[in-house]
């Protein structure tokens, strides 16, 4: 899939009015608890949320997919209610670092897997040398890798109920007794 392409676009725009989405909604959740937190989030939220609507009319919008351009600022308003209105209970409970982790995680991984068809497309119609081909290979490999990485631990600590601090420090002990392990079973 090109970058050039629709999809491709609102799929990147959308992980961006996701984000600013979901600060709106809790913004509204903390509203009457946390009212100096909610104005933050509520700035924040916007800007991050409502500042890719830009980017759907410059590069969506204005080239005449419309229907296109309208699916990331929906993705805003119902990020923003489901968040703000029945984001509730047990789900409230759920660490929004771990949900975040998992989320951008996730998408950088899916663009890493986007974005190795789009390089091999053009290595195809091009003379490369073998930097270019380590370049190409190393940026799709980042992005799978540590998206995926991210990913993993963030849904892990949403499955573990943890926070996602507390998975990183559970996963760190757990690399540390096996190292010191496999140095005893050296001795």
């Amino acid at each position: 899939m090109s970058p050039d392409s629709p999809l491709f676009l609102v799929f990147f725009f959308s992980i961006f009015h996701a984000l600013g989405g979901a600060a709106v909604g809790r913004a509204i959740r903390t509203l009457q608890s946390e009212p100096q937190n909610s104005l933050t989030l509520f700035i924040w939220g916007g800007i991050m949320g409502l500042g890719p609507l830009v980017f759907d009319w410059f590069f969506l919008i204005r080239e005449g997919e419309l229907g296109y351009g309208m699916i990331g600022p929906a993705v805003f308003v119902v990020v923003a209610l489901v968040g703000g209105f029945l984001w509730r209970g047990a789900l409230e409970k759920i660490d929004g670092g771990a949900i975040a982790s998992a989320a951008v995680g996730g998408a950088a991984c899916l663009i890493g897997i986007m974005l190795a068809p789009y390089l091999i497309g053009i290595a195809r119609t091009r003379q490369l040398e073998i930097a270019d081909w380590c370049f190409g290979t190393l940026l799709v490999l980042l992005f799978v890798g540590v998206g995926a990485s991210f990913a993993w631990t963030g849904a892990l600590a949403i499955f573990h109920g943890h926070t996602f601090d507390e998975e990183i420090k559970l996963r760190q002990k757990a690399i540390d007794a096996r190292s010191s392990k496999s140095k005893q079973g050296k001795q």
